[in-house]
């Protein structure tokens, strides 16, 4: 999905965005790259996932945006169920960055052991990134193999755009290559989870 948010909410966002230096490296050998921002459903408010900064910080009003009813409403009608609004919730939120050399390799998603959730869907919003050579610049795409050689679906900007799939599924893998970027350029990514009860 292209064109996620408005230009100039999108643009605020950019322009906000906090550096690398705001966020935690993570590596190990299924993936490398930084995180930060982390927030569960369970937390019921933000202030935990942002406590060192501002309610004006742009960051955390996006995840205001993204935890309330319109964007619930948004997601209600996209997934398309006869089980109820109600019964759908975002369950995480986390952003990342990831510089050169950063990878994820491809695999399938875990859901929580003993989890009675029913239906799952990630929502990877791709907020900027090397976006001249998108199989280089980290654009998480859905593969028939683990091994990168089979694409089934790839993203056409990492620029104000969402991937969406269905957690729970075995029919595909989904990761990114290596990164091969210009330095201090960062694939910027907010991802969010919703489940059904």
């Amino acid at each position: 999905m292209e064109n996620f948010i408005s230009t100039d909410s999108y643009q605020s966002l950019i322009d906000s965005w906090p550096n690398i230096n705001h966020f935690n490296h993570r590596k190990k050998i299924t993936y490398h790259y930084n995180t930060n921002f982390k927030y569960h459903h369970k937390d019921e408010d933000l202030d935990k996932t942002f406590k060192s900064y501002s309610d004006k910080f742009r960051l955390r009003q996006f995840y205001e945006f993204l935890i309330g009813e319109k964007f619930k409403d948004f997601y209600y009608k996209l997934l398309q169920t006869d089980t109820g609004k109600e019964n759908f919730y975002l369950y995480s939120i986390l952003s990342t960055m990831a510089s050169k050399d950063s990878y994820l390799i491809p695999h399938f998603d875990g859901v929580a052991k003993g989890s009675k959730v029913k239906r799952g869907y990630n929502f990877i919003y791709f907020v900027d990134g090397y976006d001249k050579d998108l199989s280089l610049g980290g654009a998480t795409g859905l593969y028939k193999d683990n091994e990168f050689k089979y694409p089934l679906l790839m993203p056409k900007t990492i620029k104000n755009s969402v991937l969406i799939y269905n957690i729970l599924s075995t029919d595909f893998f989904h990761g990114f290559k290596s990164i091969e970027c210009p330095d201090n350029t960062y694939r910027k990514t907010i991802n969010f989870q919703v489940w059904e009860n």
